[in-house]
């Protein structure tokens, strides 16, 4: 039975605070290098020679990095998740000063599918530590509040895009640019205390084989949030990718217009964090992940299925979709299972939206000789996201207001 809390259970500590801004901060750096992959990709697209039926593989091959996360994740719930989130933090830096300089296909997606696998597993590390260390009452909205920070790296690489056209190096420079602020996050994770629950789950004896039997015995569950992951993901990747080029080539945008589109609707679908992540808390993580599933179908529908004079406040609609599933799904996946064990289960979740991802973008190119247009091939695949739905509701087991150890 879903339990209502209190008004003042939903307010932060000054510890929760200060967890989700260091944790956040880092999110939000992660979440600029995957958005603006998508923003410049009509000029990486010219400056590495990329075939037009071959972009969506290209995209589709730069995903592939979360399934390398797995092994990270394993690591994560051995030694821990402090240790961890050092080590994803640092890598991903490397690899993002090394894609400013790739100069082939092969060389940026190497560098990119390196950097996926760092943050796929940052991401999952930061939001378990979050649903680890937040009071109970609290957990959907402090995912939402981290997932803002990320959406606040949408907005980021919106603004500098259009600054591209400014540097000789156009969009290299602003994957290099995007290293500096790393540094000092660097050194101020060394700060960063071990998860409570992790040390306990530890201390009784527990351990990654443990907790691995008992997910085993869970089949109905596994099944279930993996197909979650499947089919929630399969479409997205693909819906996002091709934003500003359909915006560019088919509605005309200049890069400017498409920059400025995305700072100003991304900074109003930016509440669909915050509006999950609260709602979740109040009415359970089933029903928003649904509603909010639906509401991300007819919004790509109406970006990429109806004119150009909507297309602008169809995106709005779909962001908000997309910040506000993301949020759920980080929730979901990181409370159904053991804390030892939770990492591992969760990479497991993310490994497989991955390969969705990529069949998303492959199925995108060949949907599109078959066609004519990437705008038919993504809304053939739309339907997904209703099934997506349709799962969350029927066979994904409710967890909101609910102490871990309790699910």
């Amino acid at each position: 039975m879903l339990r209502i809390n209190s008004s003042k259970e939903y307010i932060m500590t000054r510890s929760e605070w200060s967890l989700i801004a260091l944790l956040g901060t880092a999110f939000l750096i992660s979440r600029y290098d995957f958005a603006l992959m998508s923003l410049a990709l009509p000029d990486i697209q010219r400056d590495l020679g990329i075939a037009e039926q071959e972009l969506g593989q290209f995209v589709g091959y730069t995903r592939l990095g979360a399934l390398a996360a797995l092994p990270l994740a394993l690591l994560a719930d051995f030694a821990g998740r402090r240790r961890l989130l050092m080590a994803t933090i640092a890598g991903f830096t490397a690899c993002t000063i090394g894609t400013a300089f790739a100069q082939t296909p092969e060389q940026f997606i190497l560098l990119q599918t390196i950097a996926r696998a760092f943050t796929s597993a940052d991401e999952i590390l930061s939001a378990i530590m979050i649903l680890e260390m937040v009071a109970t009452a609290r957990r959907g909205i402090a995912i939402g509040i981290l997932a803002a920070f990320g959406g606040l790296g949408d907005g980021l690489a919106s603004a500098a895009y259009p600054l591209s056209t400014y540097f000789e190096d156009g969009w290299r420079t602003l994957y290099l640019l995007a290293a500096i602020p790393i540094l000092p996050l660097i050194y101020a994770r060394r700060f960063l205390k071990e998860s409570v629950k992790f040390a306990a789950a530890q201390s009784t004896g527990l351990n990654i084989f443990s907790a691995a039997k008992q997910m085993l015995r869970d089949k109905k569950r596994m099944v279930a949030v993996v197909a979650l992951a499947i089919t929630y993901h399969l479409p997205i990747s693909a819906g996002l990718a091709f934003m500003s080029k359909y915006l560019q080539e088919s509605c005309s945008y200049s890069s400017g217009n498409v920059a400025l589109l995305f700072l100003i609707g991304g900074s109003v679908a930016l509440t669909g964090n915050l509006l999950g992540g609260y709602l979740t808390d109040k009415i359970g993580r089933r029903i928003g992940f649904a509603f909010f599933s639906i509401i991300l179908c007819a919004g790509f529908h109406g970006f990429y299925g109806a004119s150009c004079q909507i297309a602008p406040y169809a995106w709005v609609v779909a962001l908000t979709g997309v910040f506000a599933t993301h949020a759920i799904f980080l929730t979901i996946t990181g409370e159904l299972f053991p804390t030892i064990g939770r990492v591992t289960v969760s990479a497991i979740c993310q490994a497989f939206a991955a390969i969705a991802l990529v069949a998303g973008l492959f199925l995108e190119s060949q949907l599109y000789t078959l066609l004519g247009s990437h705008a038919a091939a993504i809304t053939f695949l739309l339907p997904s996201f209703l099934i997506a739905a349709f799962i969350a509701l029927t066979m994904v087991p409710e967890t909101g207001s609910k102490e871990l150890t309790e699910i």
